[in-house]
């Protein structure tokens, strides 16, 4: 009876297993050491890895299609050129565009450049596959302590991805592109390979990419040559190249020199006294030697240079100037002695100064009071009414129609229609000489004078001269009523200081690639076309001086103790413009005054401020 109860209890739960033919349940038992849940982890984890190499391979795929031929990276990248442009005597005076120079072979870089850079950026590069997950671990570790990014785990691979294919993005994808990249990069070039190409095309500052052209911007020499202080200075610029730049900040970058040293020290590359010796040594660094106003002077360069040669044919450039070094730093003194003097008392804001030898070149140039301030320049860009200074144009007209330093003019009241002209002072003083109506830079005498030999024969005299601006074509010319530029006058007035001849402003002697191949060179000086002759060149020449060197000339606040002056000056109506231009038997300049707003100055004659500077600049040796 108990054993049927027991049966019925147990009914309905047979033991699971599969069923016999008779429809029996066959019990099953896991064998020893197997268990289900570990037998589940297993298949779903080899599931996930499955999947997990899919997508890897997947986004391995999408990302690697658009992968540039590594095979073109090894060429070398065109930009803009680079352009040096070089004094007279060969000083550095600027640089222009991105200096690109033709890339190294991992033969040429010195032992400690390539070390200098292993030491600091990454040591295990020539044990990793691209990616460095130590490294990047490390760096992970010390970001959260330091609760902000001060590391980084990148590789140099990794680097060179970046500089070359993406931007400075912070986001995942970008670290994923990023990754991908050099893992593809790892697998088509060699170590060194990588290594030559990161050293040819990384940005080393001051507009120089790649170790040579960063070695030619900053020592002037190749990189071949770099010593172990110079190759320590230059890799530390890569961590950042605008805040390390030698010839803004030399102290940071010095700086950063001894933190490459010492990393150098620490990866076993060079000894303490090794070490010791290159933190202790100078740095000769090419800096230039020219204030920043000479850039309006090299601008001037740079806008010439397409006529001479196609600067997109060639990644650098070296052009040979005109300029003289110690002439245009003495003309910048000199300008900036002035105006800190009188130019608050005057209302006089902007300068303008430039100086020629009687061929044409120019050996300096005040483009304006300060380059930083602005890049206009006043002796090339600027038109502004040249006043007196023009009747030079007038009297040297009227002495080849047959008049003289003695001939009587008459400056008396003179109505032209509904013109009214009036001298200075509004004083008028009946007869005169044109000597004395010239020196004293009488009005009247002057427009009669255009009358007498005609308004075309005037202006036609000073375009043939290089006045190469609109002139208007009335009597109002002979007061300078017509627009200039500064270096069209001065150009001017050198043709009577080159006994008549032609005169064509330059600045560029020479240009040179970076082959070595000389791309353009100007001849040697030639007579030009003469255009005044002898005769009216020496009366013209000595008016000129006795505007300067009489005692009654508005021009002797510009007299030269010791060598002759001659020169006119101009001042325009309402003293918006003030001027000053003559020539030394040496030398030509030009000088203009005024404001960019056009409002008048204060008691500023082209005879008071514009003399005096013209005095100090050609004062000098």
């Amino acid at each position: 009876m108990a054993t049927k109860t027991k049966q019925k209890q147990n009914a309905g739960k047979q033991p699971l297993g599969k069923r016999t033919a008779g429809g029996k349940r066959k019990k099953t038992h896991p064998k020893r050491g197997q268990h289900p849940g570990l037998l589940w982890g297993l298949k779903w984890l080899a599931t996930f890895a499955v999947w997990g190499v899919i997508a890897f391979v997947m986004i391995l795929g999408i990302y690697g299609y658009n992968v540039p031929d590594v095979a073109t990276l090894t060429q070398p990248d065109r930009r803009a050129p680079s352009v040096e442009i070089l004094s007279a005597r060969g000083q550095l005076l600027t640089t222009y565009g991105p200096l690109i120079r033709e890339p190294l072979t991992y033969a040429d870089f010195p032992i400690p450049l390539v070390h200098a850079l292993l030491a600091v950026e990454d040591r295990d590069f020539f044990h990793h596959g691209g990616l460095d997950l130590w490294a990047l671990m490390r760096a992970m570790m010390v970001n959260l302590y330091q609760g902000r990014v001060v590391q980084g785990g990148s590789t140099l691979t990794q680097q060179l991805v970046k500089n070359l294919y993406l931007t400075n993005e912070r986001s995942i994808d970008r670290k994923l592109r990023e990754a991908i990249l050099a893992f593809w990069i790892e697998r088509k070039l060699s170590k060194e390979e990588i290594l030559t190409l990161y050293l040819n095309r990384v940005y080393f500052g001051g507009g120089a990419y790649g170790v040579d052209a960063a070695s030619s911007r900053f020592f002037g020499k190749s990189a071949r040559d770099l010593t172990l202080p110079e190759a320590a200075l230059i890799v530390g610029l890569v961590k950042a190249p605008s805040d390390l730049n030698p010839l803004r900040s030399p102290e940071k970058a010095i700086e950063r020199r001894n933190v490459v040293l010492q990393e150098m020290l620490e990866a076993g590359f060079i000894t303490r006294h090794q070490a010791n010796q290159a933190k202790q040594a100078r740095m000769a660094i090419r800096r230039p030697l020219a204030g920043p106003n000479v850039r309006f002077f090299t601008d001037w360069i740079m806008e010439q240079l397409p006529y001479y040669v196609n600067p997109k044919e060639h990644t650098w450039l070296r052009v040979d100037t005109t300029l003289e070094l110690n002439a245009q730093n003495r003309a910048d003194l000199a300008a900036e002695s002035i105006m800190n003097r009188y130019a608050l008392d005057h209302n006089v804001s902007q300068v303008g100064a430039v100086t020629l030898r009687p061929s044409g070149a120019v050996v300096s140039m005040v483009g304006g009071i300060a380059y930083d301030f602005s890049q206009f320049n006043h002796v090339t860009q600027a038109k502004r009414q040249p006043g007196s200074a023009f009747k030079t144009f007038v009297v040297l007209e009227a002495l080849t129609h047959g008049f003289t330093p003695t001939s009587p003019l008459e400056d008396t009241p003179l109505i032209i229609k509904t013109w009214k002209p009036q001298n200075f002072q509004n004083q008028f003083h009946g007869t005169v000489t044109l000597r004395e109506a010239f020196i004293k830079s009488y009005n009247i005498p002057h427009i009669r004078l255009m009358q007498a030999v005609g308004v075309k024969p005037v202006l036609a005299r000073a375009r043939s001269m290089g006045i190469s601006s609109p002139l208007r074509a009335d009597l109002s010319t002979a007061l300078g009523s017509s627009e200039v530029s500064l270096l069209e006058l001065t150009t001017a007035y050198a043709v009577l200081r080159n006994q008549g001849h032609l005169v064509l402003p330059y600045g560029i002697t020479r240009i040179v690639d970076q082959s070595g191949n000389v791309l353009y060179q100007r001849k040697g000086s030639e007579k030009t076309k003469r255009l005044v002759d002898e005769a009216t060149v020496a009366t013209m020449d000595s008016l000129l001086q006795a505007a300067v060197n009489d005692p009654a000339g508005t021009g002797r606040a510009a007299q030269l103790p010791s060598q002759k002056a001659a020169g006119k000056t101009g001042t325009s109506q309402n003293a918006r413009d003030a001027w000053f231009v003559g020539y030394t038997d040496a030398l030509v300049t030009g000088v203009w005054m005024g404001n960019d707003d056009q409002t008048p100055m204060d008691n500023v004659t082209g005879g008071t401020l514009p003399a005096m500077l013209w005095q100090d600049i050609m004062a000098g040796p």
